[in-house]
């Protein structure tokens, strides 16, 4: 049966959810530096190299405080949300670390055509 863990090492200490009550699971992956949300890139991981441009559109999806996943965990470790399980948790955790990648993936697309367009200018 899970247990309930002490705040400083939901927060600060634990490296994974294992164990945890669900509750703890949703804080665990929402302030952790562990956690889901946190391996969402920041907002100003979207801005580019020469720091003209930002890439708002990706900010929107990805962006740890907009990301819609990141959002879901939030309402269930301090929200309103009363009633949840271990899977929803588990679900939007998995897609936070999904989209994580997924951010990656696409902030070097825009920095790699970015460099071909200045390497096209010169």
């Amino acid at each position: 049966m899970p247990k309930s863990f002490p705040t400083e090492y939901v927060f600060d200490t634990a490296t994974s959810d294992k164990g945890m009550t669900k509750k703890d699971r949703a804080l665990f992956h929402t302030y952790n530096p562990n956690g889901a949300v946190e391996s969402l890139p920041d907002h100003w991981d979207f801005m580019s190299d020469d720091g003209k441009t930002f890439w708002a559109g990706l900010s929107y999806m990805y962006w740890k405080g907009d990301n819609w996943h990141a959002r879901k965990l939030r309402e269930i470790a301090v929200g309103d949300r009363k009633t949840f399980t271990t899977q929803d948790v588990a679900y939007h955790a998995m897609k936070c670390r999904e989209m994580a990648k997924e951010a990656v993936e696409e902030i070097a697309k825009k920095r790699a055509a970015e460099e071909a367009k200045k390497r096209a200018a010169e």
